[in-house]
């Protein structure tokens, strides 16, 4: 399984800030879903404020989690998110699959 940390990039030029709130509030709320493995998402990318998704992708990557772009409204990195989940969820499945064998 994987974590979508889903983050507005038209709220403020730092979403990094609020990105660090809700992982710090995740953390405080469940040990066990805050190791999951994350992707980091900035939506609204049609209407973001200047640098906002380069501040939330140096965030991300300094946790090790990766990072992706999206505009739900100008379709702008939806399939590829698609297919970056569904490439994560198999991989998950593997992985316990494998685990179950052990």
């Amino acid at each position: 399984s994987i974590l979508v940390h889903l983050v507005d990039l038209s709220a403020g030029a730092e979403p990094s800030k609020e990105a660090e709130v809700v992982a710090r509030e995740l953390e405080l709320y469940s040990k066990e879903l805050a190791r999951k493995p994350r992707l980091v998402v900035g939506s609204k990318l049609d209407a973001a404020h200047e640098g906002a998704a380069d501040d939330l992708e140096r965030w991300a990557a300094g946790r090790g989690w990766d990072c992706h772009r999206i505009s739900a409204v100008a379709g702008t990195g939806v399939k590829e998110l698609i297919r970056k989940l569904a490439a994560a969820v198999r991989e998950g499945r593997r992985r316990e699959v494998g685990a179950g064998h052990a």
